[in-house]
């Protein structure tokens, strides 16, 4: 327990700080969490939210 807290409180402190936050409707409902070595399935997540935020940089960009 406690993951969605934390993450939580993490998207908190990038919005107030005026950041931009790019979700994924496919993974877990806060992003990817791992305790210690992460499995196949959360860095399958990882690697699936960088593509996105990448994507989503592009389109800010342009």
């Amino acid at each position: 327990g406690g993951n969605e807290t934390t993450i939580m409180g993490i998207i908190e402190a990038m919005l107030i700080s005026g950041m931009v936050v790019q979700g994924d409707p496919q993974g877990d409902h806060y992003g990817p969490v791992s305790i210690g070595k992460p499995d196949d399935r959360v860095k399958q997540q990882c690697q699936r939210r960088g593509l996105r935020i990448a994507e989503l940089t592009k389109k800010l960009v342009s």
